[in-house]
């Protein structure tokens, strides 16, 4: 039996229900079964409404689970890189240690070996061809001697200017000694200055090579000397003009000097000087490029002046 059936035998039951009033307030039991019967309806319409979530299916876990395993793996993998960094920093370190102790004991330069003396006269054809005064020098020992054999045969003293020493045959390279410039800045002239001097001198007039050497024996260089490029020469040769050098450890030790047979030729230097004087007399030559009539000045002021003038002259002859 249904409800309808139910109501229906309540009327038939009863059929002044119908028609009772509800004035005092209470329902009759037909308007009550109406009205049970209208929200049993009433909420069984609001239970089809509803949208019931249905279980999570597995494939929805798995899609949960991939994520968050992912993650977790993520993070395991991040954990074990930075302990590998970690010790490979470590071992890096020990590496780098390894490489800065390396690199310290590699920048210690071994001490260069002595040149040889066939490379210390070549140094001193190089400085005149360059102008380097500075690099002659250092291919001499701080007490390296001079003799002048044509002095010596000559009977007098050792020295440029007869300049009275001691010993005739042998004159210090650092012994005082007249000459036109302080090139070391000292506050001596000595014949390390003349050395020089000769050197700028050379270069000034554009000479190529002053020396051609061979050995004589494992510390000993016998030189002719040659002016390759003076235009105040005869010849390409000083015919007889020789220094013999001693050379140890790679500086010279002592210089024998023979100049007989010089051919300088004095004429040459004095055209130059008349040429100068009417090419370029806004240079004021007579006071400041010679010393004195033929003679060039040459000192640190001059010595690229006549060099370019030596130049100029030599092409127009």
């Amino acid at each position: 039996m249904n409800r309808n059936q139910v109501i229906e035998l309540v009327r038939v039951a009863d059929p002044m229900s119908e028609k009772s009033s509800e004035s005092d307030g209470f329902p009759s039991q037909t308007a009550l079964l109406d009205r049970i019967d209208e929200r049993s309806t009433n909420v069984q319409a609001q239970q089809k409404t509803q949208t019931i979530p249905s279980p999570p299916s597995p494939g929805g876990r798995r899609r949960w689970l991939i994520p968050a395993f992912a993650g977790g793996a993520a993070v395991a993998i991040a954990i074990v890189l930075m302990v590998a960094v970690f010790d490979s920093s470590d071992g890096n370190s020990d590496d780098q240690d390894g490489a800065v102790a390396a690199t310290t004991a590699s920048t210690t330069v071994p001490e260069p070996a002595a040149l040889s003396p066939l490379e210390v006269v070549e140094a001193l054809n190089e400085a005149v061809r360059t102008g380097d005064w500075k690099a002659e020098r250092r291919m001499f020992a701080d007490d390296a001697t001079h003799t002048n054999l044509a002095a010596i045969q000559a009977g007098m003293a050792n020295a440029a200017d007869n300049a009275p020493f001691s010993d005739p045959s042998v004159l210090y390279f650092s012994d005082t000694l007249f000459t036109e410039f302080d090139w070391d800045g000292d506050g001596t002239k000595s014949l390390f200055d003349g050395v020089a001097s000769d050197t700028m001198s050379l270069y000034s007039m554009g000479v190529t090579t002053l020396y051609s050497c061979s050995e004589t024996d494992s510390t000993t260089v016998s030189c002719a000397i040659r002016m390759e490029g003076n235009p105040f020469l005869a010849g390409s040769f000083l015919t007889g003009a020789t220094s013999t050098f001693t050379i140890e450890n790679g500086l010279i030790t002592h210089e024998a000097f023979d100049p007989f047979g010089d051919p300088h030729v004095g004429e040459k230097e004095v055209a130059y000087h008349e040429w100068v004087r009417a090419t370029h007399p806004d240079l004021n030559p007579d006071d400041s490029l010679f010393e004195f009539f033929g003679k060039p000045l040459i000192d640190p002021d001059t010595v690229e002046t006549h060099r370019r003038l030596i130049a100029e002259w030599k092409a127009q002859r």
